[in-house]
């Protein structure tokens, strides 16, 4: 049996702030609460980003241990040592101030260049990095996605099992990002984690010799369906392109024909996405990250879920679901699990359709409550935690066999 599950990541992951962070978290606090100890490993300080530290919320003592290549941690407080970082971190403060106090200056500093399309390629100090620190964790591996699946040769470990959270296949849904890489990647692993069935079966077809299985995200759904205020609807999103695009594009489109018909509805916006909106509309509150989310939802008369883009499964979407609310959303929301959703979801993606769709909603109660209803069924049936984790489980608590 596998004792000890090393997960290395170039992804930020201080908490449950994201739904890709999410998604792992949900493993890791289920292979925890099997038995297995689970650590983090990050081989590039790059992670930092423009900031010299990060806090890792409560959600983190799931994770055994903690490490950065060169960060210095204490407690729940991680530190990039490097001053050049500081600097690059007092530049992005002036720029944020100057630009809500709307002074005409010149804007001096760049988002730190880092994402999981073009990822850096592992430099020696990584590599290093990895056979001193996570050789000796890795009774078993779990790349977090696939751009870090070359990073299991240089652990070392011939025993170890390896696996890729895929999260996504980024090459079927975006033109920049090369098909040819992105398997090469993929097959370095001993098996492939896909978040939804259509992507896993791609991937299945392209590497047939290796392993792929399914695993949604996992949620425990509410005892009943909650029909919430008819006049509220709510929208949460983390700071992501898709969600700044879908808040904006249904501002832009949408509300003004929802309120048109509708001047009682009001919208609720939670999460760092409210960072992405430069004009807020009547009747739109921006409540940026809450804590709690479940005030939230139980109020929600509807949720809506207005991606135009995005790939793998929506995580949000589900989690609306285990909340026992009724959900209007597009066909980019539902990708891979259309047939799932029938009943439990309205998905609609002309403007006036998405408008048409929210009003029915607001309008019938009894609709939103046998919706909800459909929704916790739906979660509880596919979604539990051990419906969705158990076969990650069984494959990381196995030694590898030897290779004759």
């Amino acid at each position: 049996m596998a004792r000890s599950v090393c997960v290395l990541s170039r992804q930020r992951i201080v908490g449950e702030t994201n739904g890709s962070s999410i998604y792992l978290l949900s493993i890791v606090k289920y292979l925890v609460a099997n038995g297995l100890q689970v650590h983090y490993v990050c081989p590039s300080p790059s992670v930092f980003g423009r900031w010299p530290f990060l806090w890792l919320r409560p959600e983190m003592e799931a994770f055994s241990s903690y490490r950065i290549r060169g960060a210095w941690k204490f407690g729940r407080l991680v530190i990039n040592p490097d001053l050049r970082v500081l600097l690059q971190a007092a530049v992005a403060v002036f720029d944020v101030i100057a630009a809500r106090l709307k002074l005409p200056l010149r804007r001096f500093g760049r988002p730190a260049s880092h994402s999981i399309f073009t990822p850096e390629t592992l430099r020696e100090a990584d590599k290093r990095y990895l056979a001193k620190i996570a050789r000796p964790l890795a009774d078993a591996i779990l790349c977090d996605y696939a751009s870090l699946a070359p990073a299991i040769a240089f652990v070392g470990r011939d025993d170890a099992r390896s696996a890729v959270v895929m999260h996504d296949l980024f090459s079927a849904h975006y033109p920049e990002v090369d098909s040819e890489t992105e398997f090469a990647w993929l097959s370095l692993a001993d098996l492939i984690i896909a978040i939804q069935a259509k992507e896993a079966g791609a991937v299945s077809t392209r590497l047939p010799h290796t392993q792929v299985i399914v695993a949604p995200m996992a949620l425990t759904s509410v005892e009943r369906a909650q029909p919430g205020d008819s006049d509220q609807l709510l929208f949460v999103g983390s700071y992501t392109a898709p969600n700044i695009e879908a808040l904006n594009w249904f501002l832009t489109k949408v509300w003004p024909l929802v309120r048109e018909h509708r001047p009682s509805l009001r919208l609720q916006v939670a999460g760092a996405v409210c960072r992405g909106v430069s004009e807020t509309p009547d009747g739109v509150s921006l409540l940026g990250l809450v804590d709690d989310l479940r005030p939230l939802y139980r109020h929600a008369g509807v949720v809506i879920s207005p991606l135009r883009s995005g790939t793998g499964l929506k995580i949000k979407l589900i989690e609306a679901l285990s909340h026992g609310k009724a959900v209007i959303a597009t066909s980019a929301t539902t990708f891979g699990v259309e047939e799932l959703m029938q009943g439990a979801v309205v998905v609609a993606d002309p403007e006036m359709a998405f408008a048409e769709g929210v009003l029915e909603l607001a309008q019938d109660e009894r609709k939103r409550l046998l919706m909800g209803e459909q929704g916790i069924g739906l979660v509880r049936r596919h979604f539990s935690p051990e419906a969705c984790y158990r076969g990650i489980y069984e494959f990381l608590s196995q030694a590898k066999t030897a290779a004759p």
